[in-house]
């Protein structure tokens, strides 16, 4: 993968949109393409985001050391916050009431897992960057291995190597998906389904 980050969306994204991020990243190493149809024909609910920022592992581990390039870090929270501007932006325009919320994911590379937090274009415009700094802050210290490290916060349709965040406008922050107790209750609803049958 490119040495910064790889921009991918999904085919219903205005090509506007697009052309006008690529006009703005020009003159960096980024590369913005189009997701695979083939990779999402089966894909559906969380498996799908409109918008997915990777960054590379490279990047990652020096957001979590502390001792990433500022140009690059204000570079990230750049594009992550024109493309959701952008987004909303148009969306706007369009005044299309089924599709007006739409979500834009920024994945993280630790080792074989990944951290991904996911924006939804409800946010307000003027705590983008403040938010993107936010999940720039959890991947540093101990907050991201201790995520990572415990298979509650990991993603059964991932193989358990995928944590989700998700942001909280109501209390302003980043809360992570616990899958654990997902799945725990799942299984206790199927339990006591299979109990009612036989009872």
């Amino acid at each position: 993968m490119n040495d910064t980050f790889l921009i991918q969306y999904q085919h219903d994204i205005p090509d506007e949109l697009i052309l006008e991020l690529q006009n703005n990243l020009q003159e960096f190493n980024i590369v913005v393409e189009k997701q695979s149809d083939s990779e999402y024909e089966y894909a559906t609910g969380s498996l799908i985001n409109d918008i997915i920022v990777y960054v590379s592992e490279n990047q990652t581990s020096l957001i979590v050391s502390g001792l990433i390039v500022r140009t690059t870090y204000d570079l990230l929270k750049f594009s992550i916050s024109e493309l959701f501007k952008g987004l909303k932006k148009h969306l706007n325009k369009s005044g299309d009431k089924k599709s007006e919320l739409k979500k834009i994911s920024v994945k993280h590379r630790i080792g074989d897992k990944t951290i991904d937090f996911e924006l939804e274009t409800n946010l307000k415009d003027e705590l983008i960057e403040r938010v993107i700094e936010q999940s720039f802050e959890l991947l540093k210290g101990e907050n991201a291995k201790a995520i990572i490290a415990n298979q509650d916060y990991l993603s059964k349709e991932y193989d358990y190597k995928q944590a989700k965040f998700v942001f909280n406008e109501q209390n302003g922050l980043w809360e992570p998906i616990n899958y654990g107790a997902i799945r725990k209750e799942y299984n206790d609803l199927i339990r006591n389904a299979n109990q009612n049958i036989k009872d």
